[in-house]
């Protein structure tokens, strides 16, 4: 089934299958931080073969908290933050801001089509930066300043 999503990712959001890998390995870990335990089981038993791709995209915990700091820095508020966090580890596994928008909303195309509305809920709940790629179905370019797409505009 997990290849079948990254096949699906790749082909939406353009970006190959490998680099596709990379970054949902990202997302995983991502999720997996900021998920309670019983909602990131809940995430990989309604995506088989999700927990296998933790392992292979994972950073230097350094290295993303180093980057995330600057990134939250250059925005003005406080270090990190939730789509400073997102955007550093993406930028990390080797995405520019281009690819991450339609790569997001291909991931979370994925995640609306096999997870529960109150899995998907509680994902948004905890991760609010992904929000904007759900709410408008194309990549975030709504202007509306929230999330990635807002804290990137002020960047790019």
């Amino acid at each position: 089934m997990i290849e079948q999503i990254i096949n699906d990712i790749s082909s939406k959001s353009g970006i190959d299958a490998a680099k596709t890998q990379v970054g949902l390995s990202t997302i995983v870990g991502l999720l997996k931080e900021k998920l309670h335990t019983d909602q990131f089981s809940a995430l990989t038993s309604q995506v088989p073969g999700l927990e296998t791709l933790i392992s292979s995209g994972s950073q230097t915990a350094s290295g993303i908290s180093g980057l995330t700091n600057m990134v939250g820095g250059l925005f003005g508020g406080a270090p990190g933050g939730d789509a400073a966090e997102l955007l550093g580890k993406l930028a990390l596994s080797g995405f520019s801001f281009e690819e991450a928008k339609p790569f997001l909303s291909a991931v979370l195309d994925q995640l609306k089509a096999n997870v529960t509305p109150e899995l998907l809920a509680q994902i948004t709940n905890k991760v609010p930066a992904i929000k904007p790629f759900l709410d408008d179905g194309n990549g975030g370019s709504d202007n509306s300043g929230g999330g990635l797409a807002g804290l990137a505009s002020k960047f790019f």
